[in-house]
């Protein structure tokens, strides 16, 4: 849900491997520039936001709660409602290579490729 969400309001969605040290998950952020990152629980969450202040980081099960949204809450506003949706040239999807050789490499996956019309 979050994918599609994160798809339909123009961002591009990148997997990143928990089980990753935070050096290397450092890296991969700071190459993708995310600005939010999603992850499993609050738990999770609260551990990431210490070690990725720049970005916003929510528990997927805080969207459970009710009251006021999380990304409002780690944004300080609502979602600003003129946000255009993608373009068909913007990536869609990120994908980190093994990195068995070396540092892991990006792999973008473009919307007009991606989504079907």
């Amino acid at each position: 849900m979050v994918q599609h969400a994160a798809l339909h309001c123009g961002a591009c969605v990148v997997g990143l491997d928990p089980n990753y040290p935070a050096s290397v998950l450092d890296r991969l952020i700071e190459t993708c520039g995310l600005a939010g990152l999603f992850v499993y629980d609050r738990e999770q969450a609260k551990r990431l936001a210490s070690e990725f202040p720049s970005s916003f980081v929510i528990g997927l099960d805080q969207c459970l709660d009710a009251g006021k949204s999380p990304v409002s809450r780690a944004t300080g506003g609502p979602a600003d409602e003129d946000l255009m949706g993608p373009d068909p040239d913007d990536p869609a999807i990120i994908v980190f290579s093994s990195g068995t050789t070396n540092d892991p490499k990006p792999i973008q996956y473009y919307i007009v490729k991606f989504c079907l019309p």
